[in-house]
C-alpha cells in the first residue's frame, strides 16, 4: 500500500510514516494483499502498537515502523495517512 498524504500530528506523521515515498508492506507475520487485508489489521490493533514492515523507495530500504492507529486521534481515519494500492 503506497503511503499518500500524511497528516500532520496523526499517528503516521507521529511514528514517520512517509508520504509519496513509503508503502506498507505488511508485518512480519502478515502480508498485506489488499486495502481491506490493511483495513483489517488497523481494526484488530486500535489502540495497540503493531510493526509494520515499510519499504521507502527513495532511501531503497525496509524498515520497521511501529504505529498506535487511533480512530480517536484528533482527525480522519485510524492512522491520519491515505493509502492507495499500487
Amino acid at each position: 500500500m503506497a503511503v499518500q498524504d500524511v497528516a500532520p500530528n496523526s499517528p503516521a506523521a507521529t511514528d514517520g510514516l512517509q508520504a509519496h515515498t513509503d508503502y506498507v508492506i505488511g508485518t512480519m507475520h502478515r502480508h498485506l494483499e489488499t486495502q481491506a487485508d490493511f483495513s483489517r489489521l488497523m481494526e484488530e490493533h486500535q489502540g495497540v502498537p503493531v510493526q509494520l514492515l515499510v519499504y521507502n523507495r527513495h532511501w531503497d530500504t525496509c524498515r520497521e515502523v511501529t504505529i498506535v492507529p487511533d480512530k480517536n486521534w484528533g482527525g480522519q481515519g485510524s492512522l491520519g495517512c491515505d493509502v492507495g494500492y499500487g
